[in-house]
């Protein structure tokens, strides 16, 4: 008569778990780089970013005038201290996402750690998602809110509006 051998745990799936691969948390590099102020600062984990076909040429230009994606995000937040001091308390639950029809183009990347933490905590007090959060910053950059821009982009459109309006009554 045969006995039933013990279940013996499985080796190979116990390595895949942190605790147990022989490595501790200290025995992990941290990776520090120069942010945008030559602070240093520690890289985190790898992240991506869905960016709008029509922002893309803009943000191309502004990442090369920034030197990467990472530094840009950093410029983005730490310029806008408007956005940091002021938080806006959001009534709804929902997260506002992206429209599907953007045709989001993706951007990966390794964000500084501090900086995905800020832009996390803003796009939570928004109530929308942290890639729109980004699109939102990149937005202000482009279109001045009109309380700080030397020509309002409302004011301008509104001309342009009127001049059309008129245009199209006298025929010329």
């Amino acid at each position: 008569m045969r006995t039933r051998k013990a279940k013996q745990p499985i080796r190979h799936l116990r390595l895949l778990k942190p605790s147990r691969s022989g490595r501790t948390q200290s025995d992990r590099k941290t990776i520090l780089v120069l942010d945008s102020q030559r602070n240093l600062k520690k890289l985190g984990s790898p992240a991506d970013l869905n960016i709008p076909k029509g922002l893309v040429p803009f943000l191309n230009r502004r990442i090369r005038d920034a030197g990467s994606l990472r530094l840009l995000l950093n410029q983005c937040i730490y310029k806008k201290w408007y956005l940091l001091s002021v938080p806006t308390q959001t009534q709804r639950d929902k997260i506002g996402y992206q429209k599907q029809k953007l045709e989001l183009k993706r951007f990966p990347f390794r964000p500084f750690e501090d900086d995905w933490i800020e832009l996390r905590r803003l796009a939570l007090l928004y109530g929308v998602s942290m890639c729109r959060m980004f699109v939102k910053l990149l937005e202000t950059e482009f279109y001045p809110e009109p309380k700080y821009a030397e020509k309002p982009v409302q004011d301008e459109l509104r001309s342009f509006h009127t001049d059309q309006v008129i245009k199209q009554k006298t025929g010329t």
